[in-house]
């Protein structure tokens, strides 16, 4: 699932680990949500009790943040990362189908939050550049269209 997970591109040294993974199969949110923190957990990136905020935030509040895009978060005590998911099949998320979801783990404090997430929505709220992401097919394509865009 996380096939890139160990390897980092020197674009992403300077702002926070940036993960990539592709989900097959028709899911809904919440399952896409479990897998991935599941796998987070098992790794020792996040605790149960942080895998359960997320949850719950999700449940409380719908994170789409773009027609296509959603961006479910928590706060983690260990080191902030994003993982960019990718999605077969596009699941309702809120009011409406996503097919890219961004995950944040974010450790309160982390400056470097500030700058990344001010980025990603600048790259979104771009709608050709949103609509690049959305088509992507691959995990390798959806990182070098992120990658383009970091470099710029």
């Amino acid at each position: 699932m996380f096939k890139r997970l160990g390897r980092r591109k020197r674009w992403q040294e300077n702002g926070v680990p940036k993960y990539f993974c592709f989900l097959s199969g028709k899911m809904r949110k919440s399952d896409i949500l479990e897998q991935v923190c599941d796998a987070y957990v098992e790794q020792g990136k996040i605790s149960p009790e942080e895998k359960a905020g997320i949850m719950e935030r999700e449940s409380l509040v719908s994170t789409e943040i773009l027609d296509g895009v959603a961006m479910p978060h928590g706060l983690i005590q260990k080191e902030s990362f994003l993982t960019f998911i990718l999605l077969e099949h596009p699941v309702m998320w809120g009011r409406t189908r996503v097919r890219l979801v961004i995950l944040g783990c974010f450790h309160r404090g982390d400056e470097r939050m500030k700058q990344e997430l001010e980025h990603i929505f600048q790259m979104l709220l771009n709608e050709e550049r949103k609509e690049e992401l959305l088509f992507c097919k691959t995990i390798s394509q959806l990182e070098e269209k992120i990658s383009e865009y970091y470099k710029k």
